[in-house]
């Protein structure tokens, strides 16, 4: 009897060893598995801080495409004007040459009559 118990004792000895051995080896696989979880989520970090840089330079592109588009405007606008006030000059000196015009025109009858 004492002998069945010795080696009960030494199954169990064998047993609890061989099942502290196997969670040894689990530890080192999840341990494992964690570094390189760590390691994915290291890289999506990289690739978020990417991408956030990335957002503020589009950001930053249509805010300068923006401002470039409303200079533009204004400078049509300017243009428009600057083109009207010309227009509105060759106008009156047309307007002044047809009067000096009308003036020869005058005094040629008068020569002529």
């Amino acid at each position: 009897m004492e002998e069945t118990m010795v080696v009960d004792i030494w199954v169990v000895v064998a047993v609890a060893v061989a099942t502290i051995e196997v969670m040894i080896e689990v530890v080192e696989v999840v341990e494992i598995e964690t570094k390189e979880v760590a390691a994915v989520v290291a890289e999506e970090a990289v690739v978020i801080e990417i991408a956030e840089e990335a957002s503020k330079v589009v950001q930053e592109m249509v805010a300068d495409s923006t401002e470039i588009t409303n200079k533009v405007e204004e400078d049509k606008e300017l243009d428009l004007k600057m083109i009207t006030m010309v227009v509105e000059e060759i106008k009156e000196v047309i307007e002044e040459e047809e009067e000096e015009v009308k003036i020869i025109e005058i005094m040629a009858v008068m020569v002529e009559s």
